[in-house]
């Protein structure tokens, strides 16, 4: 079985984009979709240290805010 981590569209378009901390699994966006339970604590743990380190950094200005 080919287990792979999704992508949204968003992150061609957006400027800032979190993306891919979700799920493994098969057959994404099917009728087949499958999800892999067990990567959830892994992708769990990837996102809470992605928050605290984004958490921990000054943040830069935006565009509009220049």
């Amino acid at each position: 079985m080919d287990m792979k981590g999704g992508a949204a569209d968003i992150s061609f378009a957006a400027e800032y984009v979190v993306d891919g901390l979700g799920l493994m699994g098969t057959g994404g966006h099917t009728k087949d979709e499958t999800a892999d339970i067990s990567s959830l604590i892994q992708n769990s743990q990837k996102a809470a240290l992605l928050i605290y380190r984004l958490s921990q950094t000054k943040a830069s200005p935006t565009k509009s805010q220049q």
